[in-house]
């Protein structure tokens, strides 16, 4: 399934919202920076019985540590 993205929503948001793992969305569309996201962009969402169970998902990165890693990068 295909979605596209609307104002508003984060990859995060897209995630919950299709009850799929934020970091398959992120290897099937191979997303490298998935703080570059766009109003219309078209990302491929998958159907979640194509997810294998043996499937493994890491945790996305605490919001706290991105705004340290900005704050750091803005202040250099």
């Amino acid at each position: 399934m295909v979605y596209t993205v609307s104002a508003g929503y984060t990859l995060s948001k897209i995630a919950l919202k299709f009850n799929v793992p934020l970091s398959t969305i992120l290897n099937l569309n191979q997303i490298q920076r998935p703080d570059q996201l766009f109003i219309n962009q078209i990302i491929q969402i998958p159907n979640v019985q194509e997810i294998p169970e043996d499937a493994s998902f890491s945790l996305p990165t605490p919001a706290s540590m991105l705004i340290n890693r900005a704050k750091s990068v803005i202040n250099s």
